[in-house]
């Protein structure tokens, strides 16, 4: 039913073992920041089985050269290890794997991410530039020239991911170089009218085709994927020509950001920004380079990334231009804990990439939308209508394919079930399953197939819900219990951290804490910006002036724990660290949205004693917050969002340590206090009012 691997190009088209024409909906998975891979407890089997649900069938996987070889000649084996078992939790789910070397304007040393410090070659000052800027341009230069042999050792990392991988049965390929750049030619691609044809074809082709064919010295099956110069992403175009017969099976992936979110930018809300209207022409034109640079290299084209925002009218017009041009596509992105360098929008599908209870469900509205993963045949039209959720498909049947045509229906679009209009084919699925099966008559030139939903036969509140976090306003709850005003540290550590996106200051808190207990800590930033880490804490984010709260896991490690303290900016912090209490609790904190890190602001934890109701009340100052649970047992129900002073049911807990996950939304710093206490016996659970919204969105 779905698509079977291993796929190959067969000209415009990706094929599946079957014959059948393969198209792709896909995810971005990423973190820009160390260790450089999606944390253990922010990606695991439940998510590879949403992405499933949801109807995505590719992932574009994200690995860094500076996570893989930190140091010349040392690949780390337990960061291909990691990347390895990602790719075979989503190979079990059906979804397949796109994994793509990723870096963004060079490394950190030039205020990007992703190539080893080793690998920039030169002196770099402070304030470098990752895309624009002599010592970019050198570094870019360097690589291509392989300049003390760092373009061998590209080559070979990316043998040693491709050896790891190549066994995976559910592979869509191998994305070369993210965005390269083009070093001096930088001017030229830019600006020239007919971009910079003598890099593309003589420089940066050469180049990818080259660790193609390093590639082949592992796997001569997997396609790999070109990508043009970075400024093909705001519309200049591309060069590439027919690809060397030694790269083996090619595709090109390009990239659509409309050139307005950067000159005008309004974050998570492009659509609208003045000028916005030129997106339109802007990301059309986009999209027939790509498909030209892709019919003169005779590979199969794909709409590799886009998105990065929260603003869902720009997310579904960019999805309608690649439907209409029967193109696949991978959004960024589901998760991506740390996209900086980035956008200034926030791309993925959750408000907090460690908490599912953040879901932003009108996104993914959008995006997981009816569409033909497989056909048996060739696609001629694709479109969805989204206000009346009708889907049109229609294709040229091939009878010499036996495996069925699919389509995704989806139970995000069709909840209460679909009725299928077919011309020139049978149903030979179950009906309102989640994957529309169909088999072309043997006399049709044309198949046709029209679905839309089916009328409701019960009503909305026979529905099941999503279990979600209730809240009520604060002055129904009567005065708080008394409670633990004052946080007891056992330990104090302050100290200075300079700009250290790419190796973290280690705080090593010794015998402050102890690794079979739960412990608390209050990190306040003077100055920085940044986040903190370690072993047993989930990622908290902070600007400079916050006060955060982390809670430490209990570990098996021995010499005491250490945190990871990543600054974005030069500045002072403080550290306190204590055991974590038991409710009646009180804690104050001051946060700050950050439109492109998708964790926690604070990560207030405490010790459910016995089992009981409890409620939290969370008293704001300007501003607003997602407020979610993270129970004992890691459960998460969905957040709520809290704008005003609120109660908020937590509902029944168990024994064990608990966390509430604070998200700052965007507006202004928000001074926070919470109070987190059982619920009294005649307090009874309420409705939740319908101002607040259970899916994070707003």
């Amino acid at each position: 039913m779905l698509p079977v691997g291993p796929l190959r190009p067969a000209g415009r088209w990706i094929k599946d073992a079957t014959g059948r024409t393969v198209i792709v909906h896909g995810l971005q998975l990423a973190h820009k920041g160390w260790p450089y891979l999606p944390p253990e407890s922010g990606f695991d089997r439940s998510d590879a089985a949403n992405i499933a649900r949801w109807g995505f069938n590719a992932v574009r996987l994200s690995w860094f050269w500076k996570g893989l070889e930190p140091e010349r000649g040392r690949f780390e084996p337990n960061y291909v290890a990691r990347l390895d078992h990602i790719g075979d939790l989503l190979a079990r789910s059906g979804v397949f794997t796109l994994l793509e070397a990723h870096q963004d304007g060079y490394n950190e040393r030039l205020g990007g991410a992703g190539f080893p410090d080793w690998a920039t070659i030169g002196e770099v000052p402070p304030g470098a530039n990752g895309l624009l800027g002599e010592q970019s341009w050198a570094a870019f230069e360097n690589l291509y020239a392989d300049t003390d042999g760092i373009a061998q050792e590209f080559e070979r990392a990316w043998i040693v991911l491709a050896r790891a991988f190549r066994d995976n049965p559910a592979l869509l390929g191998y994305d070369l170089f993210n965005e390269p750049g083009a070093g001096t030619s930088s001017l030229d691609c830019l600006l020239g009218s007919d971009g910079c044809p003598t890099f593309d074809r003589d420089v940066l082709q050469k180049f990818q085709e080259r660790i193609g064919r390093a590639v082949r010295l592992v796997d001569d099956r997997t396609i790999t994927f070109l990508e043009p110069n970075i400024f093909h992403d705001i519309g200049s175009p591309s060069s590439f020509g027919p690809v060397d017969a030694g790269t083996g099976p090619s595709a090109f992936a390009f990239h659509v950001y409309c050139v307005n979110r950067f000159v005008n930018p309004l974050p998570d809300r492009e659509s609208e920004a003045p000028g916005y209207e030129t997106c339109v022409d802007h990301d059309g034109r986009n999209v027939r380079n790509g498909e030209a640079t892709a019919a003169r290299m005779g590979v199969p084209p794909l709409l590799g990334e886009f998105g990065d925002t929260d603003d869902v009218a720009d997310i579904e017009r960019t999805v309608d231009l690649a439907d209409d041009n029967l193109m696949g596509w991978i959004y960024w992105g589901y998760k991506d804990w740390d996209d900086n360098p980035g956008g200034q929008g926030s791309g993925p599908l959750f408000a907090d990439s460690e908490n599912d209870g953040t879901l932003r469900r009108e996104k993914l509205e959008v995006l997981s939308r009816p569409y033909a993963p497989a056909t048996a045949g060739t696609p001629l039209s694709s479109r969805f209508d989204r206000e009346t959720r009708t889907f049109s498909y229609s294709f040229e049947p091939d009878p010499t394919i036996s495996a069925p045509t699919a389509i995704f229906t989806g139970p995000v679009t069709y909840p209460d079930g679909y009725v299928v209009s077919v011309d020139g084919a049978r149903v030979v699925s179950a009906p309102n399953a989640t994957y529309l099966r169909l088999r072309a008559r043997s006399d049709a030139d044309v198949v046709e197939v029209r679905v839309t939903p089916r009328r409701a036969t019960r009503t909305t509140e026979g529905h099941a819900r999503p279990e979600a976090l209730t809240v009520r306003p604060l002055e129904d709850s009567g005065e708080p219990p008394a409670t633990n005003d004052e946080f007891h540290a056992d330990a104090t550590i302050s100290g200075t951290c300079l700009p250290n996106a790419g190796s973290p200051l280690t705080v090593d808190l010794g015998e402050t804490t102890s690794t079979n207990r739960t412990t608390t800590v209050r990190f306040r930033s003077i100055g920085l910006a940044g986040n903190l880490s370690g072993q047993g804490v989930r990622s908290v984010s902070f600007m400079p002036g916050d006060v955060s709260w982390a809670t430490i896991g209990t570990t098996r490690s021995r010499g005491g724990r250490r945190l990871h303290l990543l600054c974005r900016s030069s500045g002072r912090f403080e550290i306190e660290v204590g055991e974590t209490t038991m409710p009646p609790l009180r804690r104050s904190g001051r946060s700050t949205h950050l439109s492109n890190v998708a964790t926690a602001a604070s990560r207030v934890g405490f010790v459910v004693p016995r089992s009981g109701r409890y409620v939290a009340d969370l008293e704001l100052g300007d501003g607003s917050m997602l407020l979610g649970l993270r129970r004992s047992d890691g459960s998460t129900p969905t957040a709520v969002r809290v704008t005003n002073s609120a109660t908020v049911e937590l509902g029944r807990l168990r024994p064990g340590p608990v966390a509430l996950d604070l998200v700052a939304l965007p507006g202004p710093t928000t001074e926070w206090t919470v109070t987190v206490h059982r619920a009294e016996p005649d307090d009874t659970p309420r409705t939740r009012p319908a101002a607040a919204d259970p899916t994070g969105d707003g």
